[in-house]
């Protein structure tokens, strides 16, 4: 997340503009540059009408038919707030951005931008639309949606001003989306954000289409969103999806900047379809070829469970590593705590092994409005992917040499973070595949922060009859 305060932009703005006005205001030329510019450069309102007027910003000229008020006329201070911000993110140095001016539209009567001839440019104007220094938003029924579009097409502004191309789909929108979705708190400009709460967003429902898709059987893999065409983001489903998949990223240790980092193998102007493959064929080379497919599961993990205040730090999955101690039927222990996601044990089995896991300790999960205290079997207060919140539970990563269709990462229904098996306080079980033990105190990914404690967890060789894999 990235922030930026608006107030300081707007003070150090005004005091650039004092300073240029008290040594001009006097000068013999002034008189002869206002005439010559009223002629040359008339009023908006002579050239497009009374009803279209001009908000003017340091990188931005925001022309609208919208009548004035604080949101909307605050609109140039807040994408003049965001500009550092992306620079930031994207590695450019901000006096890349000396002279850089977007001319916008922000439209609510269509109609009356045609007649100004102010959309000639535009093909088929449905939200936003950006074509080199030039952006188009159609108004919208919430603040917050409106602000964000005007974010998104301005990242591709930028982005094309400095990179001379925006790379494939997935990268260009992805980037648009990631540093358009922001809060706005007391004149603090956040970009980057997971949102706390829907009510924060209104109209944007990025988390939504991809619950929705996951649920009728059209959960996209990191292999099919890294593939999406053009066509396809006449849905905004593509959207939501590019922007997942750099929320995942930026989110995850090893890749941190890597999204920033892909700006210096950009093509310049568009991207082909054969450009797109080599871009996407260096992005692999940089996640690591040789884990990938633990890289898919990771993301289908975090794709899977996406909720308004996912907690990106403690949901991650900090090591997807093969385990380092291959179990030769000795005994092991273990602590899983309640406040992180998966947790590698670092130990592999073989399938076939017969194991007898057992689990002891209590924890704690949330203090608002009151302390939950649980034990490996979880309590039925609340549920989250149909299990008790609380319950210990484990699952097998098959190591990259696996090539058993069964274990693949790269399917929702076969995940196997997303399908994992409940331990409780003990559990006998014979492994389907061989692999990677993880273990997690089931619970929300948006409610781990509050969570505390741990649970001792052992295992050893099975004496009786186990659950067999499925």
């Amino acid at each position: 997340m990235i922030r930026s305060c608006i107030a300081t932009t707007l003070r150090n703005r005004a005091k650039t503009a004092i300073r240029f006005f008290v040594s001009i205001v006097f000068s013999p030329v002034a008189f002869f540059l206002a005439f010559c510019f009223s002629t040359v450069f008339p009023a908006d309102s002579g050239i497009f009408g009374s009803e279209i007027r001009t908000l003017e910003g340091t990188y931005l000229r925001l022309r609208t038919d919208l009548p004035s008020s604080t949101e909307v006329d605050g609109l140039p201070a807040v994408f003049d707030a965001a500009v550092p911000l992306w620079c930031r993110f994207l590695g450019i140095n901000p006096n890349r951005c000396d002279g850089w001016k977007m001319d916008g539209c922000l439209i609510g009567d269509f109609e009356r931008f045609e007649r100004a001839g102010l959309v000639r440019e535009v093909p088929d104007l449905r939200t936003g639309f950006q074509l080199n220094r030039k952006l188009w938003v159609l108004e919208q029924a919430s603040a917050y949606y409106r602000r964000h579009l005007l974010l998104h097409e301005g990242v591709h502004g930028l982005m094309a001003h400095v990179f001379h191309g925006l790379g494939p789909p997935w990268y260009a929108e992805g980037c648009a989306e990631l540093l358009a979705t922001h809060t706005l708190r007391d004149g603090k400009l956040e970009i980057g954000v997971i949102p706390g709460h829907r009510d924060e967003v209104p109209m944007w429902g990025r988390i939504k289409l991809i619950r929705d898709d996951i649920a009728a059987g059209k959960g996209r893999s990191l292999r099919d969103v890294l593939g999406l065409q053009p066509g396809e983001y006449d849905a905004p489903n593509a959207y939501a999806w590019s922007w997942a998949l750099c929320v995942f990223l930026e989110g995850q240790p090893e890749f941190t900047g890597i999204l920033g980092g892909m700006t210096n193998v950009l093509p310049p102007g568009r991207t082909t379809s054969e450009c797109a493959e080599t871009f996407n064929e260096r992005f692999y080379d940089r996640i690591g070829r040789d884990v990938r497919s633990q890289w898919e599961a990771a993301w289908i993990d975090f794709a899977g469970r996406l909720d308004y205040g996912y907690d990106r730090e403690r949901a991650r999955i900090d090591d997807l590593s093969p385990g380092a101690t291959r179990w030769n039927g000795r005994n092991h222990q273990w602590r899983v705590r309640p406040d992180r996601g998966w947790q590698n044990s670092g130990l592999r089995i073989q399938q076939g092994d017969a194991v007898r896991i057992a689990a002891a300790g209590r924890f704690r999960l949330g203090n608002r409005p009151a302390t939950w205290w649980s034990e490996p079997n979880g309590i039925t207060i609340r549920y989250d992917r149909g299990r008790p919140i609380g319950e210990l539970q484990m699952t097998i990563l098959p190591g990259p040499e696996t090539s058993n269709a069964n274990t693949a990462g790269d399917d929702y229904s076969r995940c196997p973070f997303l399908n994992p098996v409940s331990i409780g306080t003990h559990c006998e079980y014979t492994a389907p595949v061989g692999g990677t033990l993880f273990f997690r105190i089931n619970d929300s990914p948006a409610d781990l922060a509050d969570n505390d404690g741990d649970v001792t967890v052992s295992l050893e060789k099975a004496s009786g009859n186990t659950i067999p894999g499925s």
